[in-house]
Protein backbone atom coordinates (compact mmCIF):
# COMPACT_ATOMS: atom_id res chain seq x y z
CA UNK A 1 0.00 0.00 0.00
CA UNK A 2 1.22 3.18 -1.14
CA UNK A 3 -0.05 6.68 0.92
CA UNK A 4 1.33 10.19 -0.13
CA UNK A 5 1.23 12.29 2.49
CA UNK A 6 1.26 16.44 1.76
CA UNK A 7 3.95 17.81 4.38
CA UNK A 8 3.87 21.52 5.19
CA UNK A 9 7.05 22.59 5.23
CA UNK A 10 8.87 26.38 5.55
CA UNK A 11 11.69 28.10 3.67
CA UNK A 12 13.87 30.50 5.75
CA UNK A 13 15.34 33.43 4.56
CA UNK A 14 16.73 35.31 8.16
CA UNK A 15 14.85 36.10 10.81
CA UNK A 16 11.29 35.26 8.66
CA UNK A 17 10.19 32.04 6.92
CA UNK A 18 7.81 30.93 3.56
CA UNK A 19 5.26 28.33 4.07
CA UNK A 20 5.98 26.24 0.92
CA UNK A 21 2.32 25.26 0.95
CA UNK A 22 0.73 28.75 0.89
CA UNK A 23 3.77 30.72 -0.62
CA UNK A 24 2.95 33.24 2.12
CA UNK A 25 5.76 35.15 4.46
CA UNK A 26 5.40 34.89 8.02
CA UNK A 27 8.48 35.88 11.15
CA UNK A 28 8.41 34.41 14.67
CA UNK A 29 10.40 35.10 17.46
CA UNK A 30 11.19 35.36 21.41
CA UNK A 31 10.43 38.06 23.64
CA UNK A 32 10.90 37.81 27.17
CA UNK A 33 10.00 34.19 26.41
CA UNK A 34 7.26 34.52 24.60
CA UNK A 35 6.25 33.59 21.28
CA UNK A 36 5.78 36.63 18.83
CA UNK A 37 4.52 34.81 15.72
CA UNK A 38 2.70 36.69 12.75
CA UNK A 39 2.28 35.16 8.88
CA UNK A 40 0.49 35.87 5.49
CA UNK A 41 3.00 38.13 4.38
CA UNK A 42 3.00 38.05 0.41
CA UNK A 43 6.58 39.02 0.03
CA UNK A 44 10.13 38.30 2.19
CA UNK A 45 10.84 41.68 2.63
CA UNK A 46 6.84 42.51 3.84
CA UNK A 47 7.52 40.14 7.16
CA UNK A 48 10.92 41.65 7.82
CA UNK A 49 9.62 45.72 7.50
CA UNK A 50 6.61 43.75 9.88
CA UNK A 51 9.32 42.39 11.87
CA UNK A 52 11.33 44.73 12.77
CA UNK A 53 8.19 47.55 13.51
CA UNK A 54 6.81 44.75 16.38
CA UNK A 55 10.37 44.71 17.53
CA UNK A 56 10.15 48.34 17.71
CA UNK A 57 6.67 48.14 19.10
CA UNK A 58 7.31 45.48 21.53
CA UNK A 59 10.79 48.03 22.51
CA UNK A 60 13.15 44.37 22.06
CA UNK A 61 15.89 46.82 21.67
CA UNK A 62 15.69 48.45 25.61
CA UNK A 63 16.47 46.87 28.49
CA UNK A 64 14.05 43.56 29.17
CA UNK A 65 11.30 44.30 31.92
CA UNK A 66 11.09 41.46 34.22
CA UNK A 67 7.78 39.62 33.64
CA UNK A 68 4.80 40.39 36.82
CA UNK A 69 7.75 41.09 38.87
CA UNK A 70 6.59 44.86 39.37
CA UNK A 71 3.37 44.38 38.15
CA UNK A 72 0.77 46.09 40.60
CA UNK A 73 -2.43 44.48 40.91
CA UNK A 74 -4.23 47.27 39.91
CA UNK A 75 -2.20 47.53 36.19
CA UNK A 76 -2.63 43.82 35.71
CA UNK A 77 -6.63 44.41 36.21
CA UNK A 78 -6.62 46.85 33.59
CA UNK A 79 -4.33 44.54 31.63
CA UNK A 80 -7.02 41.84 31.94
CA UNK A 81 -10.01 44.20 31.66
CA UNK A 82 -8.94 45.97 28.07
CA UNK A 83 -7.30 42.46 26.56
CA UNK A 84 -9.56 39.62 27.45
CA UNK A 85 -12.50 41.08 28.16
CA UNK A 86 -12.89 42.37 24.97
CA UNK A 87 -15.10 39.75 23.86
CA UNK A 88 -16.36 38.39 26.92
CA UNK A 89 -18.48 40.73 29.68
CA UNK A 90 -16.90 43.76 30.70
CA UNK A 91 -18.64 44.71 33.58
CA UNK A 92 -18.89 41.20 34.68
CA UNK A 93 -15.21 40.94 35.94
CA UNK A 94 -14.43 44.97 36.46
CA UNK A 95 -16.26 45.14 39.11
CA UNK A 96 -15.19 42.29 40.77
CA UNK A 97 -11.46 43.05 40.53
CA UNK A 98 -11.97 46.14 41.36
CA UNK A 99 -13.95 44.86 44.79
CA UNK A 100 -10.87 42.99 44.87
CA UNK A 101 -8.09 45.78 44.25
CA UNK A 102 -9.83 47.82 46.88
CA UNK A 103 -9.80 45.58 49.46
CA UNK A 104 -6.06 44.38 48.92
CA UNK A 105 -5.02 48.02 48.59
CA UNK A 106 -6.84 48.83 52.00
CA UNK A 107 -4.64 50.64 54.43
CA UNK A 108 -1.50 50.66 51.78
CA UNK A 109 0.96 53.74 51.15
CA UNK A 110 1.32 52.30 47.59
CA UNK A 111 -0.80 49.96 45.71
CA UNK A 112 -0.13 46.03 45.76
CA UNK A 113 2.20 43.91 43.57
CA UNK A 114 0.37 40.70 41.86
CA UNK A 115 3.19 38.09 43.61
CA UNK A 116 2.05 39.69 46.90
CA UNK A 117 -1.37 38.70 46.89
CA UNK A 118 -1.75 35.42 48.65
CA UNK A 119 -4.18 32.16 49.18
CA UNK A 120 -4.82 33.78 52.56
CA UNK A 121 -5.69 37.13 51.34
CA UNK A 122 -8.12 35.90 48.88
CA UNK A 123 -9.81 33.62 51.61
CA UNK A 124 -10.12 36.81 53.78
CA UNK A 125 -11.77 38.51 50.69
CA UNK A 126 -14.58 36.48 50.35
CA UNK A 127 -15.14 36.38 53.57
CA UNK A 128 -15.77 39.78 53.94
CA UNK A 129 -17.84 39.99 50.78
CA UNK A 130 -21.46 40.45 52.08
CA UNK A 131 -19.52 43.61 53.62
CA UNK A 132 -17.98 45.22 51.01
CA UNK A 133 -20.74 44.66 48.56
CA UNK A 134 -22.53 46.64 50.99
CA UNK A 135 -20.59 48.81 51.26
CA UNK A 136 -19.94 49.30 47.51
CA UNK A 137 -23.59 48.72 46.55
CA UNK A 138 -26.02 50.18 49.97
CA UNK A 139 -29.16 47.92 47.60
CA UNK A 140 -26.71 45.01 48.20
CA UNK A 141 -27.80 43.47 52.18
CA UNK A 142 -26.35 39.88 52.12
CA UNK A 143 -24.45 37.52 49.61
CA UNK A 144 -25.05 34.20 48.89
CA UNK A 145 -22.78 31.17 48.51
CA UNK A 146 -23.39 31.52 44.40
CA UNK A 147 -22.07 34.86 44.64
CA UNK A 148 -18.95 34.16 46.84
CA UNK A 149 -18.27 31.04 44.44
CA UNK A 150 -18.24 33.60 41.08
CA UNK A 151 -16.34 35.93 42.56
CA UNK A 152 -13.82 33.09 43.59
CA UNK A 153 -13.85 31.84 39.68
CA UNK A 154 -13.12 35.04 38.61
CA UNK A 155 -10.47 35.62 40.45
CA UNK A 156 -8.97 31.97 39.48
CA UNK A 157 -10.07 33.05 35.69
CA UNK A 158 -7.81 36.39 35.95
CA UNK A 159 -4.84 34.76 37.50
CA UNK A 160 -4.99 31.76 35.14
CA UNK A 161 -4.70 34.55 32.23
CA UNK A 162 -2.01 36.62 33.27
CA UNK A 163 -0.18 33.26 33.71
CA UNK A 164 -1.03 31.88 30.20
CA UNK A 165 -0.16 35.22 28.49
CA UNK A 166 2.62 35.29 30.15
CA UNK A 167 2.37 38.65 32.27
CA UNK A 168 3.26 37.12 35.78
CA UNK A 169 5.10 33.74 36.23
CA UNK A 170 3.69 32.20 39.36
CA UNK A 171 1.02 30.10 41.08
CA UNK A 172 -2.39 30.90 40.79
CA UNK A 173 -3.30 31.50 44.43
CA UNK A 174 -6.93 31.38 44.12
CA UNK A 175 -6.67 27.88 43.13
CA UNK A 176 -5.73 27.17 46.85
CA UNK A 177 -9.07 28.88 47.99
CA UNK A 178 -11.72 25.72 47.59
CA UNK A 179 -14.59 26.69 45.84
CA UNK A 180 -17.58 27.06 48.32
CA UNK A 181 -20.28 24.56 48.28
CA UNK A 182 -23.68 25.19 47.01
CA UNK A 183 -26.80 23.39 47.34
CA UNK A 184 -28.75 22.47 43.78
CA UNK A 185 -31.79 24.45 43.68
CA UNK A 186 -35.11 22.44 44.64
CA UNK A 187 -36.94 21.53 42.15
CA UNK A 188 -39.92 24.32 41.90
CA UNK A 189 -42.41 23.16 38.60
CA UNK A 190 -43.10 19.88 37.46
CA UNK A 191 -44.09 19.22 33.70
Amino acid sequence: MNTTSKQRTQRRSGDVFQDTQTKRWGYRFQFHGVSIFKSGFLSCDEAKAARKAKERELGAGGEPKPIGRDLTFREAVRWFVNTHCKTLRENFYEGRLRLATDFFNLDRERDIKVSEVTADMIRAFLDNLSELRHAATPSVKTVTDHTVRHYNASLRTFFNRLVAEGQWEGKNPALMVPLKKVQKPRVRFFY
